[in-house]
């Protein structure tokens, strides 16, 4: 297996820098997943790493070796690409053959992976069919076949799902993490979809117009995400925002809002003034962390209801707070009363869990 290093990498097309000094590292055996927006750069990283495209700086290393020099075909990596990328004169079996053929397996063990790969994939009636027969989403199985087939050291996944059903995608998802755990082979997993991100990546990498604003365990990007964008697009519903002032009083720091203050704990406030650029900040707080009663209590916020969306067992409510509209999410069961659209209700923050940002910067200061 291998390690990957991106070393400050940039990419340069028509004198635009289309990655940026990206720096990245994945252990031996992880699975990071890549995720942002289209366009942010997400497949271009595959790239670099797989030697189809040539950083204009920057060094790309696999297993402590630099490879900048060494051609795709040397580098033993196994790709699933976004456009499927199929033979269309093969069937599916000889699509999945053709690359142990060429490594010169004994027929027996091409035999055993084929069939192994057909019955995970799900795809034993589809054997001997032609890419031109089969759906998009069960092309997308045999392109994904193909590169699980071959036992690479590294493995890049170009949304490898992005065709299937959600029912097969959830299904195929936790495949895929438990088949890349048993082989502990090292895994770059490319998504848009930040909820697949967070459930399959050991690391995952949040991108954004060529940057990796952030890259950490699921559990580091969504409770201590490092900027506003990270915050805002991780997570769903997205976190909440609202501007706010820091201010001194009494040996006390304080965020003041129009409708709240928030105190800063003590142990923090030194190193939030320090940090910021500015007194000017923005507050985030995720709508899990937002409570809802039908009589005023100790620090809460007279709101409306705006909008109600039932999500199985849990509701998503919309509340109205002068000029800004906020979400809040809870199991139904949870709930001490069933909200109403118009009806006038009190949130309170939990403010142990709030999130504060550099507003000139967006960098995270909490």
């Amino acid at each position: 297996m291998a390690s990957i290093r991106l070393e400050n990498v940039t990419v340069r097309f028509d004198h635009q820098d289309v990655l940026k000094d990206i720096g990245l590292a994945i252990d031996d055996g992880e699975l990071c997943a890549l995720v942002g927006p289209s366009g942010c750069g997400k497949t271009l990283v595959l790239r670099v790493i797989a030697g189809l495209t040539h950083p204009v700086e920057g060094n790309v290393y696999l297993d402590g070796q630099l490879v900048n020099d060494v051609p795709p075909g040397e580098r033993d990596i196994a790709m699933v690409f976004q456009r499927f990328a199929l033979y269309p004169y093969m069937t599916t079996r000889e699509n999945w053959a053709f690359p142990l053929i060429a490594a010169r397996l004994p027929h027996e063990e091409i035999e055993a992976r084929v069939n192994a790969m057909s019955e995970f994939l799900m795809m034993e009636p589809l054997m001997d069919r032609y890419p031109k027969q089969l759906s998009g989403g069960q092309q997308q199985r045999v392109a994904v076949g193909r590169a699980l087939v071959r036992r690479a050291k590294v493995f890049l996944m170009d949304e490898p799902l992005g065709s299937q059903d959600a029912k097969m995608r959830v299904e195929m998802r936790a495949k895929l993490k438990k088949l890349q755990m048993d082989l502990g082979i090292t895994t770059v997993y490319v998504t848009h979809d930040q909820v697949e991100a967070q459930a399959i990546g050991d690391k995952v990498a949040v991108m954004e117009a060529g940057t990796i604003h952030q890259a950490g365990s699921p559990e580091e990007i969504y409770d201590k995400p490092a900027t506003l964008f990270v915050a805002g697009f991780v997570g769903t519903p997205r976190m909440n925002f609202l501007d706010g002032t820091l201010h001194r009083e009494g040996g006390q720091l304080y965020i003041d809002h129009p409708l709240f203050r928030l105190a800063v704990p003590p142990a923090t406030a030194q190193s939030i003034e320090a940090t910021a650029s500015s007194q000017e900040v923005i507050m985030g707080f995720r709508p899990e962390h937002i409570k809802l009663s039908v009589t005023a209590e100790a620090d809460s916020i007279p709101t409306e209801v705006y909008v109600l969306e039932p999500q199985s067992n849990k509701l998503v409510v919309s509340l109205k707070l002068d000029e800004d509209i906020l979400k809040m999410q809870a199991d139904r069961n949870r709930l001490t009363f069933e909200p109403q659209v118009g009806q006038k209700v009190f949130l309170t923050f939990e403010q142990e869990f709030a999130h504060v940002f550099d507003q000139n910067t967006g960098q995270r200061i909490s």
